[in-house]
């Protein structure tokens, strides 16, 4: 045999995120050509003793089919270079005409669709981006609903396939912006695809398809209805889906998975601030603990060994004088969750799943009390939108918090807020929460 082949990690090119490339390397004649196969893995990912991707990794959801694709590349190589071997041809080629003749082959066998986002989905996770994850998850939910295990390259995906995703979502139920949250996640994959010559840009789908961008119904309660929720009394489990409302809205409307991730390390000082990095934007933001908070919050707290003297009392009555004790949690509590929505050691998938049910969990709840109680049919959103729409009438300047916070003009109401101090956002926080 004139030649050698070896699957590695190419440690002379290290990435800024640590990985290093998946090569093929084959010695023939003294020399060494290095075949990029499309893969890059951190080394703990790689198993280099067996040549494969370890089984413990997340750079894919499916690690046996992604093992099972490196095997059928590296296959179909070696067998091309034996060819060239066999005819005496391999020796005479330098290593840029070797590459040139395998080249064809290695485009044939590009990075299938659905695992490419497995590898983007990790790559997000592993830098602490999880709603960008979740958001390439729910594309890639959204291609498999709609095209299964047909979808395999970039190129399938075209205007037709765009227009039959629309169809399909439409034709389920679904509504224009729930459709170009999905879309819009799409085109960051396939721009990324272009970027790493897995397609063509002269295949790119949206040249010529318009993202169509739904109308946001934004339902906050009225004044009155969020006075009348606060203090009605309900049986307990729709008083726990109630109180998790307010929760939220006591948290500046806090979305729902960035509730489900605050930990015990994410409260400041004597229970006086809950600072956090939200998910969907990786951007900071420091809220102080209000008393009507602070109380919702003193159940949960309890229940995961957090101790304080601080008296609980219902949210229906009236805050007493309370003893202030300082709050230092031991080192192996701080990753604890403080509400009960998540697991430790959960996999990205596990949370995903666990996020959506007990979401949808609560909604229903907050269905119901709408539905027994004669309010407006609200979600765990409306919380979010009620918080700003009641600083918009107590006279909250629209510089410092905005009427709608919907999808298309979050981006622009978080600057505003950032421009100003903790202590002025505050202020308006007390001016919207004390009624």
């Amino acid at each position: 045999m004139g030649f050698t082949t070896k699957l590695l990690l190419n440690k002379a090119r290290q990435k800024n995120d640590g990985t290093y490339p998946l090569i093929l390397r084959i010695i023939y004649a003294r020399k060494v050509a290095k075949i990029p196969l499309g893969y890059c893995l951190t080394e703990k990912d790689w198993d280099e003793k067996n040549q494969r991707v370890r089984t413990s990794s997340q750079v894919s959801a499916n690690i046996t089919r992604l093992n099972t694709i490196l095997k059928q590349k590296c296959s179909s190589l070696y067998d091309q270079v034996a060819q060239l071997d066999m005819t005496g041809d391999l020796a005479g080629l330098s290593i840029k005409e070797l590459k040139d003749k395998l080249k064809d082959q290695t485009q044939t066998n590009k990075i299938p669709v659905y695992v490419f986002i497995d590898k983007l989905m990790a790559e997000k996770q592993a830098i602490g981006k999880k709603g960008t994850a979740l958001t390439y998850r729910g594309a890639k939910r959204k291609l498999f609903s709609v095209f299964g295990d047909r979808l395999t390259t970039f190129e399938q995906i075209d205007y037709q396939a765009l227009k039959h995703i629309e169809t399909e979502h439409l034709k389920n139920g679904g509504g224009y912006g729930g459709l170009s949250v999905s879309l819009r996640a799409l085109r960051a994959i396939y721009n990324r695809a272009i970027k790493e010559n897995i397609v063509s840009a002269e295949h790119y789908p949206f040249k010529h398809y318009t993202i169509k961008q739904g109308e946001t119904k934004r339902r906050a309660l009225s004044e009155g209805d969020f006075q009348r929720l606060k203090c009605m009394d309900f049986p307990p489990l729709l008083a726990k889906a109630r109180d998790f409302f307010l929760i939220s809205f006591y948290l500046r409307g806090m979305n729902y998975v960035d509730m489900a991730y605050l930990q015990i390390q994410n409260i400041e000082g004597d229970l006086e601030r809950i600072s956090y990095q939200r998910n969907k934007t990786g951007k900071y933001f420091s809220i102080k603990v209000s008393e009507p908070l602070k109380q919702l919050l003193l159940p949960y707290l309890d229940a995961i060994g957090y101790k304080t003297d601080v008296t609980h009392q219902s949210t229906t009555t009236k805050t007493v004088e309370r003893k202030k004790t300082k709050h230092t949690p031991s080192n192996d509590k701080k990753e604890t969750y403080i509400f009960p929505i998540l697991k430790p050691n959960m996999s990205a998938d596990r949370q995903h799943e666990t996020l959506k049910n007990k979401r949808k969990r609560l909604n229903d709840k907050l269905r119901k009390i709408a539905d027994i109680y004669d309010f407006e049919r609200f979600t765990i959103y409306a919380a979010r939108h009620t918080y700003a729409t009641m600083g918009k009438r107590k006279g909250v300047p629209t510089a410092v918090i905005q009427e709608s916070l919907g999808h298309q003009t979050e981006a622009i109401t978080q600057t505003y807020l950032d421009s100003f101090s903790n202590s002025v956002v505050d202020e308006y926080d007390a001016l919207i929460m004390e009624g």
